[in-house]
């Protein structure tokens, strides 16, 4: 994923995610590990190392969420950029899906 830089008027990279994870979370030495995103559309995005506590505890509180019976976070849409040099994430709200 390459969030782009933006001016006050842009806005970011929107995505509608279903799911982030941890990429061989048990990393042994020299191994890589990585956060991931798939977006509803099945698309799957690597998050890039700014964004991997913002992932982690996203992905926390989703665990936690569902398991103790509580709405859970995902699948949510969320906007992707590069503002004042600084890469962020921002949740826009809930997926609305159609009835299938």
């Amino acid at each position: 994923m390459n969030p782009p830089t933006l001016t006050a008027e842009e806005g970011g990279l929107v995505l509608d995610v279903v799911q982030i994870a941890i990429h061989n979370p048990l990393a042994l030495p020299g191994e890589t590990t990585y956060c991931y995103l798939v977006a509803e559309n099945g698309a799957r995005y690597r998050i890039p190392a700014p964004l991997h506590d913002w992932a982690t505890v996203t992905l926390a509180e989703h665990s936690e969420r569902v398991g103790t019976g509580r709405s859970a976070v995902l699948p949510a849409r969320f906007e992707f950029g590069i503002r004042d040099g600084r890469m962020f994430a921002s949740a826009r709200g809930a997926v609305q899906r159609l009835a299938q």
